[in-house]
């Protein structure tokens, strides 16, 4: 059963995405001229990031860090229907090989996006993979983010949040933050906002 979940989670993120209203907001320039960086959003956003991916076209090949739990196997597959890849682990299971991984796509000229308060919380809590994740490939971060007119919010920890049909969405590219400020976690906080 598990195998048919991504193709559902696809058909009605795309359905849903079709309906959507979209304005795009790049203050990096990064969609003109994508290059190797870790792209942060928060773990609320998820949903709707890897369809605006694809709708946007970006060519830079991305890949996220997935949990190894069994919805983190279907986060993956409805990834992968939308042509990005996963690496699986957390900080409490396959760390070390996750980042190892992670690294090396970096460095292979690949993007990986990365939610810094997932994937249990706090919410809007920005955890050190992050940091240790860019300096350890010496690229910049880039926070990104979703902002919906209409919203449904879920009950969950992060609020997972839900375009309604037919909102008005800004998409927004935020200046790339250079892996080797001190104050990296506060600026991508501020980028970000809530």
């Amino acid at each position: 059963m598990l195998w048919l979940a991504p193709r559902f989670f696809e058909a009605f993120i795309c359905a849903l995405g079709a309906t959507l209203r979209v304005r795009v907001r790049d203050e990096a320039g990064f969609l003109d001229a994508p290059s190797p960086c870790v792209v942060v959003f928060w773990h609320n956003r998820l949903m709707m990031m890897p369809w605006m991916y694809r709708r946007l076209g970006v060519t830079l090949p991305l890949t996220v860090l997935m949990s190894r739990s069994k919805d983190g196997q279907i986060v993956t597959g409805i990834a992968a229907r939308f042509g990005v890849g996963a690496v699986r682990g957390s900080s409490s299971r396959g760390a070390a090989v996750a980042v190892r991984g992670l690294v090396a796509f970096l460095r292979g000229g690949g993007a990986v996006g990365i939610t810094p308060d997932g994937p249990r919380g706090p919410r809007y809590e920005i955890k050190p993979g992050m940091a240790h994740l860019a300096r350890a490939a010496g690229v910049p971060v880039l926070p990104v983010t979703l902002h919906y007119a209409w919203k449904w919010q879920a009950k969950s920890w992060d609020r997972l949040q839900i375009p309604m049909p037919f909102s008005r969405v800004e998409f927004v590219v935020f200046k790339p933050v250079a892996f080797d400020l001190p104050d990296l976690e506060e600026q991508v906080k501020r980028a970000l906002g809530v």
